[in-house]
C-alpha cells in the first residue's frame, strides 16, 4: 500500500442525499449520477448523484421544518449536542480519514489531520460561546445572538469534516 492508498477494509460505495433525517437510495436524486474514483488507482469506489434543485428544495424545507426544534433549544443543550456530533466525528475519524484518502489522493496523515481538525474547531466555538451569546454593550445595551435559521452551503471536496464543522 503506497501513501496515497487506503485499507481495503474502507470503502465509499454509492451514497444517495440525506435529507429529512433519511438516507435516501441514490435513484431518489434529480440530479446526474456520477462516479467516484480513486484517484491513485482510477479504480471506480462509489456512485453519488450531484443534486438537482428539487433535491436542494426538499432538503431546504426539511431543514426549516428543524429550525424551530433547535431554536428552542436551550444553549447549555445546543452545546451538549454540538459536543455530541463532535465525539461521534472523532469516534469514526480513522474511517473517515481513509475514505477521504480514497476520494482525494491525499496522504493518511493529511486526511487524519484534517478530520481531526473538524471537532477541534467547532469545540473551541461551543467554549468560548459563552462571550458571545449574551454581551452587555456600551451604554447599558446588550446583544443577544440566537439561531439565525437555515444555511445553505456548497462544501468543497477537499475538506468536508472540517470545513462544515468550521
Amino acid at each position: 500500500m503506497n501513501h496515497t492508498q487506503a485499507s481495503t477494509s474502507y470503502a465509499v460505495g454509492d451514497w444517495g442525499h440525506f435529507i429529512d433525517g433519511v438516507a435516501e437510495p441514490l435513484e431518489a436524486a434529480q440530479g446526474a449520477i456520477v462516479e467516484l474514483h480513486n484517484p491513485a488507482t482510477g479504480e471506480i469506489i462509489g456512485r453519488s448523484p450531484t443534486g438537482g434543485e428539487g433535491d436542494a428544495e426538499r432538503a431546504v424545507r426539511a431543514a426549516r421544518r428543524a429550525q424551530p426544534a433547535w431554536a428552542s433549544q436551550t444553549v447549555n443543550e445546543r452545546r451538549r449536542l454540538v459536543r455530541e456530533l463532535s465525539a461521534r466525528i472523532e469516534a469514526a475519524a480513522d474511517e473517515l480519514a481513509h475514505i477521504d484518502v480514497l476520494e482525494t489522493g491525499k496522504t493518511i496523515s493529511l486526511a487524519s489531520a484534517l478530520v481531526a481538525g473538524g471537532p477541534s474547531h467547532v469545540l473551541d466555538f461551543v467554549d468560548v460561546s459563552d462571550s458571545f451569546f449574551d454581551q452587555e454593550l456600551i451604554g447599558g445595551h446588550r446583544q443577544l445572538r440566537e439561531p439565525y435559521g437555515v444555511v445553505g452551503i456548497i462544501v468543497p471536496w477537499n475538506a468536508p469534516i472540517e470545513i462544515v464543522m468550521r
